[in-house]
């Protein structure tokens, strides 16, 4: 289950989320009114917000709690590219630009991070294989979703209908967060690295 969900989720978040980046020319220019050196502004700020959302993460001694926060960042995401769609404001929308590259970042570790700790070192390389599968495989497909819709019924109305699929994908993920928590510590007992996640015996923790 832990597995199967961290993979779902991480083809959602390409296709529906990170696929936003298509359009980007088009905000910068028509709806932002500016040029090429804004849409340079607005992706420097994605970058910004990445590094510092990668700095978090490497100052993290374990995955405790990356299980709850991968189901957050995940609904954050989307409330903010919602925002920066019907944002007029250069200023603005860098501002939330840097949300984003740093959710957006987040998550995708995050994910990674979950698979490397949980999986046997005897299925890593097959899931790998899938995780690498749904990231790279739906980078293509939300392109041309983004294009196909923005043609339709514009670029704002395209990343409201996007993002918010992806909301209602990551509110209703956080119905499972305990039932998702228990089976990764299952899975962390059975692949014997406990140590990722708390010094305490998980086995005791199980049981009650």
């Amino acid at each position: 289950m832990p597995i199967r969900y961290l993979v779902l989720n991480l083809a959602m978040y390409t296709l529906l989320g990170m696929s936003h980046v298509t359009l980007m020319p088009v905000f910068a220019k028509d709806i932002l009114h500016g040029n090429s050196g804004t849409q340079g502004l607005l992706m420097s700020t994605v970058g910004i917000g990445a590094l510092l959302g990668s700095m978090f993460l490497a100052s993290r001694k374990n995955i405790r709690g990356m299980a709850q926060r991968l189901f957050l960042l995940g609904a954050i995401y989307s409330i903010v590219l919602i925002s920066f769609a019907f944002s007029s404001s250069i200023a603005f929308s860098m501002f939330l630009m840097l949300f984003i590259g740093l959710s957006g970042m987040m998550t995708m570790a995050t994910t990674n991070t979950l698979i490397q700790s949980v999986v046997s070192n005897e299925m890593r390389g097959r899931v790998i294989s899938l995780y690498t599968m749904a990231f790279s495989s739906m980078t293509p497909f939300g392109s041309l979703l983004m294009g196909s819709l923005s043609s339709r019924i514009g670029a704002r109305y395209t990343i409201l209908a996007c993002a918010s699929v992806f909301l209602i994908w990551s509110l209703n993920g956080l119905r499972f967060v305990p039932r998702f928590l228990r089976a990764i510590l299952r899975m962390l007992v059975i692949s014997d690295n406990t140590e990722v996640y708390r010094v305490k015996p998980l086995s005791a923790e199980l049981q009650t």
